[in-house]
C-alpha cells in the first residue's frame, strides 16, 4: 500500500500586489504606487505642484546641509511591501546603504532618529471632480 501525500501550495496574499507593481508597466503620466495592500494608480501633477515640491526641497537642501541627510523627489520608498512615491523625502546622503536588495527604490530607514523616513509629505492641491 502506498500513502499519497498532498501537496498544498501556500501563497502569501501580502505578496500578490508586490509581486504584480514590480511587473507593471507604469502608463506615461501616472504613478503606481502600493497603499493599504493595493495598487494605486495616480496622475502626476502640473507645473505648480511641481513648484511647490522644488521649492520645499531646495529649503529642505538648505536646511539640512552638513547633516549626512539631503532630500529626494518622487522615488520609490519601500517599507516592507509597500510601495510610496512621496513628492519629497529626506534620505541620507549615502543612499546606497539604503537601497533596496532588488533595486526597485529606497528603504524606509529601519532605526534610529530617522526611522521610517525622516519626511515624506504629499504636496496636494484643491480636490478634483
Amino acid at each position: 500500500m502506498s500513502a499519497v501525500v498532498a501537496e498544498v501550495a501556500v501563497v502569501n496574499l501580502d505578496q500578490l500586489p508586490w509581486q504584480a507593481w514590480k511587473s507593471m508597466d507604469v502608463p506615461e503620466g501616472f504613478r503606481a504606487e502600493i497603499i493599504e495592500g493595493a495598487i494605486t494608480l495616480s496622475p502626476t501633477d502640473g507645473v505648480r505642484h511641481f513648484t511647490v515640491n522644488r521649492r520645499l526641497g531646495q529649503d529642505l537642501y538648505d536646511y539640512l546641509k552638513g547633516t549626512g541627510y539631503a532630500p529626494g523627489q518622487d522615488g520609490n520608498v519601500i517599507a516592507g511591501l509597500k510601495v510610496l512615491i512621496p513628492d519629497v523625502f529626506v534620505a541620507p546622503n549615502d543612499v546606497d546603504e539604503i537601497e533596496h536588495p532588488e533595486g526597485v527604490g529606497v528603504l524606509a530607514i529601519p532605526e534610529g532618529p530617522a526611522k521610517g523616513f525622516v519626511i515624506g509629505p504629499e504636496i496636494t492641491g484643491e480636490r478634483r471632480g
